[in-house]
């Protein structure tokens, strides 16, 4: 749904529904009478994922609609300006699945997401700026996820090698680790000699500088998924093509 279409009516109506799989909301701010409308019924006390993008709500907004959601699994905040996690982190519903992707984020929301009961097993921190504190408490948090995003999150060398050593992360599939410039050949030799991480099969690295036979080498022979290290050796078999021709690697 679009806000634009959400009146109080459709609001009150919708409200009252209880059997609803899934409430996606997108556009501007939801004005604070639908709000109303849509926590006086049973509805978000029974549906199991919510999603809100592009500015739908704020951070009262979302303190509102988390104290009465009491089922939901699955929670996808996309770009909607939110600065604090206290409402999902003391949620009384149980989040297996968290994307709060493109949201002004730091290191002590990060925090407090580590800290929260919910048995996460997915958490998407992309394009915020959780850092390297940020991701050494996620790092360390007693979750059991296999996928966790941290592309373009300000992470440096001391944030890949929290990441590196996490002993709570061998449940991980899937690592988006993108664009951290940031990180120097420091964190990337602990990525590549990390056990933890040995069970990631899909491991995003790209736009981390990495462009150099040095850079790829040391993945390739890393102690990483076969994947892992086989798309690595074949960006070597690139690199070392275009420095054979004298091109630039791109």
């Amino acid at each position: 749904l679009c806000t634009s279409q959400l009146g109080e009516e459709a609001a009150r109506s919708l409200a009252r529904r209880t059997r609803l799989e899934l409430l996606s909301i997108e556009g501007a701010l939801l004005p604070a009478a639908v709000v109303g409308q849509l926590t006086n019924g049973p509805l978000l006390a029974m549906v199991n994922e919510l999603c809100f993008a592009h500015g739908a709500v704020d951070d009262a907004t979302l303190s509102t609609v988390m104290a009465s959601a009491q089922r939901a699994t699955a929670l996808d905040v996309y770009d909607c300006g939110i600065g604090s996690v206290n409402a999902i982190a003391t949620s009384r519903c149980r989040l297996e699945r968290l994307s709060l992707r493109s949201n002004p984020l730091g290191e002590q929301a990060a925090a407090e997401l580590a800290a929260s009961p919910h048995p996460l097993n997915e958490l998407d921190l992309t394009e915020t700026s959780v850092g390297d504190r940020g991701t050494a408490a996620v790092a360390a948090a007693a979750f059991s996820l296999s996928v966790l995003g941290l592309g373009n999150a300000e992470v440096g060398d001391d944030g890949a090698c929290a990441l590196a050593a996490a002993d709570a992360l061998a449940t991980l599939r899937t690592c988006l680790f993108y664009n951290n410039p940031r990180i120097g050949l420091r964190g990337l030799r602990a990525l590549a000699s990390s056990t933890s991480l040995a069970g990631v099969e899909r491991f995003d690295l790209d736009g981390n500088g990495w462009t150099t036979a040095e850079h790829a080498r040391i993945l390739a022979e890393s102690t990483l998924h076969p994947i892992v290290r086989e798309e690595w050796r074949r960006e070597l078999e690139r690199i070392e093509r275009c420095a054979l021709r004298r091109e630039p690697f791109k």
